[in-house]
């Protein structure tokens, strides 16, 4: 039950409400592999986890807390980096871009079946609802 002084409800997105589709895995290999780099998906599964943990730990100080565009970008293509290794330094950015691109098309993410029916109940509800 949600007490009756909640009036903003926030979700986390990926997991919550979404997931990437394909998996992130398969993801990064079909855009390596458009650039000439065929890599092995359970060994990109594997490091992603540990890639994740290192670029967005659990808690940061405040002032790397907040984020704009910039910072994404910059923290992103590091991660991409790290995970695709096999990719040289000096071939990266163009794979980075691809990525970045791929996983901003909605035809890459899956709504998992029951969010747009509880969405809309806690929205009739009057709460204000927010993804991050």
């Amino acid at each position: 039950m949600i007490p009756n002084t909640v009036k903003i409800l926030a979700f986390d997105a990926a997991g919550t409400i979404i997931e990437p589709y394909p998996a992130v895995y398969h993801a990064y290999c079909e855009v390596a592999k458009s650039f000439g780099f065929v890599l092995d998906p359970l060994e990109i599964k594997q490091r992603f986890p540990n890639a994740m943990n290192h670029y967005f730990p659990l808690s940061w100080e405040s002032q790397k807390a907040r984020t704009n565009q910039d910072q994404q970008w910059t923290t992103w293509r590091g991660l991409v980096s790290e995970v695709l290794q096999e990719i040289p330094a000096d071939k990266i950015e163009p794979v980075f871009v691809a990525l970045w691109d791929h996983f901003r098309q909605p035809q890459h993410w899956f709504v998992y079946p029951d969010v747009a029916s509880t969405l809309s109940a806690l929205k009739q509800r009057g709460y204000i609802l927010c993804a991050v």
